[in-house]
Parts: C-alpha cells; structure tokens; sequence
C-alpha cells in the first residue's frame, strides 16, 4: 500500500512467492507495464497510477478485481481457471474500452463479471458492444444515473446471450424524474437464459419501467424479478430506514398493475420493494 514500484520488481517478488495466493496492491505508483504470474489465486488493484497494461500468466488465477483512475488494457495470456472479474475504470475511455476490446478478450471460462460505472461514464454509456461469450452472471453497478436513460442499458443484455443472472444498481436521488417525453416501447428481443434479475434503486420513474417490461417480455425463462428501492447487497450496504413506497403506495400499486401478466414467462414471480 502506497509505495512505488519499478519495472520488474513486482515480478521478482512474485517469482519467489511460491505459495502466495492474494495479491493486493492499493495506492501505488506502478511501471507502465505489468506481468501478473506465478502460483496466485486473487488479485486485487486500486487507484493505482501510472500503469497502462497489464498481463495476465497467473495460471492459478480464480479472481481479478480492479479499479483504475484511467484505461489500463488487459492482456489474458495465461488464465485458464480465472473465473470472477471485477472492473472499474474511471477515466472516459473506459466503457468503450469494457464493452469492446475487453469483451472480445475476455475468456470464455469467465462465468462472473461486475462493472462499475461512474456519472462521466454513464453518460456516455457505449449503444454497441461486443459479444460476451460465455458470461452467466452480471453485475452494472451505476455510480449516478441523474442526466442517464436507464433504458440505455438494454443492448448489453444482448451481448449477452448465455446470461441468466443480472443485477443492475443505480444510485440516483429520490427526486429524480422521467426525462423524456413520448417514450417508444423497446421492442422485445428473445433472451432464453436469463433466470433472475435484482434492480437495486429501483424507483418506479417512466424509463426505469420501460426496461423492466422489455426484460419482462423478452426473458423466456424468467423466475424472479427484484425492485429495490435500496442498493442490494452484496455490491452495497443495504439500509432499510427509509422507505420511499409508504407514501408512494398508490404509486406502487399502478406499478405492479402496469407489469402484470406482462411476462413471457409463465413462472416469474415480480417483487416491488
């Protein structure tokens, strides 16, 4: 933690960590250039600076977790049991980044990933993207969705096609409000994986609807679906102090009239909470 680092020297460390099996390097000043290898099994990196790429030979490797102040490229050399990822670039080329180059990089055997976007991010949020091949689960962590259509989010689920968990959390104001006017319904796509969804800060706003139905009507297997008006654990403490439907019942009430028998899925059970 918060020490510098010059080319070579974190390889050396880890050649002659034989048995070594989580990594975590916080608040570093790294070389442009990492190699990530050796016996391994978690990596975890945060805001460290300076670093442009690293490269993955960590045969051993199960879990890979970062989050960066600007776009570091990632070469997957040697992972062949990496399973969990979890990214976070702040800078603004880092979406175009995740959802392009990374996707179509990313190795198949990669079950589980989780993105973090902040507000500069979110704004810009990519319209195309890459196939993710193999992915079952996804996390979007949304860090502020104030000047966002939610609605954007629905071609990654399309990139998507063997998915069958998606949580989606979205940390935006109680006062926020549907932004545009004369909403066209997306069209349903078909999406014959997806088993489960959990939208965390779920807040019943126009747009927010709009995606839920196309999930609702596109899904073929869908079991359950989870509004939240709170950030749902495991990504966020959960506080349940303050409950926004108690004056909003009414309001919730024309929700669930609204997404009623809307599902192509005769199983799927929808929770507003």
């Amino acid at each position: 933690m918060g020490v510098v680092l010059e080319r070579g020297q974190l390889e050396g460390i880890l050649s002659s960590c034989l048995n070594l099996n989580q990594l975590i390097i916080k608040y570093c000043k790294l070389p442009y250039k990492l190699c990530i290898s050796g016996t391994v099994t978690s990596v975890l990196f945060v805001n460290c600076c300076e670093l442009d790429e690293i490269d993955l030979q960590a045969t051993k490797l199960r879990r890979f977790e970062g989050s960066f102040d600007d776009k570091v490229k990632f070469c997957f050399s040697s992972v062949p049991v990496l399973k969990h990822v979890n990214i976070c670039l702040i800078g603004g080329a880092g979406m175009p980044y995740i959802f392009g180059e990374f996707a179509r990089d990313l190795p198949a055997q990669v079950k589980s990933l989780i993105i973090t976007a902040y507000s500069d991010q979110v704004a810009n949020f990519p319209t195309e993207t890459q196939i993710f091949r193999n992915l079952r689960k996804l996390a979007l962590l949304l860090e502020s969705t104030y000047d966002f259509d939610i609605v954007k989010v629905s071609p990654v689920l399309d990139a998507c096609p063997l998915l069958q968990y998606l949580d989606l959390v979205q940390k935006s104001t109680i006062t926020q409000k549907a932004r545009r006017s004369g909403i066209r319904s997306l069209s349903p796509t078909c999406h014959t994986e997806l088993k489960e969804v959990r939208f965390g800060g779920f807040l019943g706003i126009q747009e927010e609807i709009e995606l839920v139905l196309y999930i609702l009507k596109s899904a073929m297997v869908l079991k359950r679906m989870f509004l939240s008006q709170y950030l749902i654990s495991p990504y966020y403490s959960v506080h349940y102090g303050f409950d926004t439907w108690k004056k909003r019942e009414r309001e919730r009430l024309s929700i669930e009239q609204k997404l009623h028998r809307q599902a192509i899925s005769s199983n799927v059970v929808v929770i507003i909470q």
